[in-house]
């Protein structure tokens, strides 16, 4: 049976993969302005700017997400941080 783990922190997300030995992530990217319900019957249209960080082991899939995110900024530390990066893009649109 597969399990998802939903970490908050960047810090401790990285540590978790770390640990589990786990070299390969994909970035998933949102960049674009999509429409929200606000009150009944009426919907606003917004920003949405997030990047989801993906891996998987064993069954198990870990998962961190970060609004308001620099992609490139994030990219060029996972890299750094020894990672293999995958990138790719969540747009609707």
């Amino acid at each position: 049976m597969q399990k998802e783990i939903i970490i908050d922190r960047i810090e401790d997300f990285l540590g978790i993969l770390k640990e589990q030995g786990i070299a390969r992530i994909v970035l998933a990217e949102t960049n674009e302005r999509r429409p929200v319900q606000v009150e009944n019957n009426v919907l606003s249209v917004v920003p949405v700017r997030r990047a989801e960080i993906i891996a998987y082991r064993e069954s198990v899939i870990y998962k961190c997400r970060l609004e308001d995110a620099d992609f490139e900024a994030l990219g060029s530390r996972l890299a750094a941080e020894g990672f293999d990066v995958n990138r790719t893009s969540r747009n609707i649109t």
